[in-house]
C-alpha cells in the first residue's frame, strides 16, 4: 500500500499520462501490471531491489510490453537501458506502416541530464508516400540500421544514423522528446 501511494503521488505530482491496474510490492521486488502510458498498453514492469538499494542507489527493472522488452539498471545517478522494440506495433500506434525490430542501448546520468545511445536494427520495412510519384505508398526496405548520438535533457542529438539496403539513407540532427506526449516529439533531421 505504501508503494502504491508513493507511485500515485509521483504520477500526480509530475502530471504523468500513466495508469496501472495493480501493484504487488515485496521486500525484493515490485510488480506493476496493466501499465499504460498515453493510453497505450505498456505491459508489466517489475522492479528488483534489495534492502541495501537505498544505500547503494541501485535497482533493476524489466518491462515486458507488446511493443517490446526493456531492461533498465540504475546505479547511483546513472540509468542504463537495453530496449528491444517491435516496430510493427509501434508503427500502428503512431499511424505508420512499419515492420522489423530495433535494439537501443542508452546510458543517462540523472544528475547532469546527459548521456549517450546506440541503435541497431534490421531488416526493416516501411511504407512511404512519395508526392513526386503521385503520392502512392511504396515499400522502403533496409537490411541494416545503425545510429548513435548523445542525450542532453530531453534532446537526442543524432550524429551517425545510417540505413543500408536496396536504398541507403543517412541523417544527423536532433529529436526533441515531448515528455508528456511522445507522439508530439519534434524531429529536426
Amino acid at each position: 500500500e505504501i508503494v502504491k501511494k508513493q507511485l500515485d503521488a509521483q504520477i500526480a505530482a509530475n502530471n504523468l499520462p500513466v495508469s496501472y491496474s495493480t501493484v504487488e510490492a515485496g521486500i525484493f521486488s515490485t510488480k506493476i501490471s496493466g501499465l499504460t502510458v498515453n493510453n497505450i498498453d505498456a505491459g508489466m514492469l517489475t522492479v528488483k531491489y534489495t534492502p541495501l538499494s537505498l544505500l547503494t542507489k541501485s535497482a533493476s527493472a524489466t518491462l515486458i510490453s507488446p511493443m517490446g522488452n526493456a531492461q533498465l539498471n540504475t546505479k547511483k545517478n546513472v540509468v542504463s537501458a537495453n530496449i528491444d522494440a517491435d516496430l510493427d506495433l509501434i508503427g500502428r500506434i503512431i499511424g505508420q506502416n512499419m515492420l522489423g525490430f530495433v535494439n537501443l542501448n542508452a546510458e543517462y546520468d540523472l544528475s547532469t541530464r546527459k548521456g549517450s545511445y546506440r541503435l541497431n536494427g534490421g531488416p526493416l520495412e516501411m511504407q512511404r508516400s512519395l508526392p513526386a510519384l503521385g503520392g502512392g505508398a511504396l515499400p522502403v526496405k533496409f537490411e541494416n540500421v545503425t545510429g548513435e548520438g548523445i542525450i542532453e535533457d530531453n534532446n537526442l542529438f543524432v550524429s551517425a544514423f545510417q540505413a543500408t539496403g536496396p536504398i541507403s539513407a543517412s541523417a544527423n540532427g536532433r529529436i526533441t522528446i515531448d515528455t508528456r506526449n511522445i507522439l508530439r516529439s519534434q524531429l529536426a533531421l
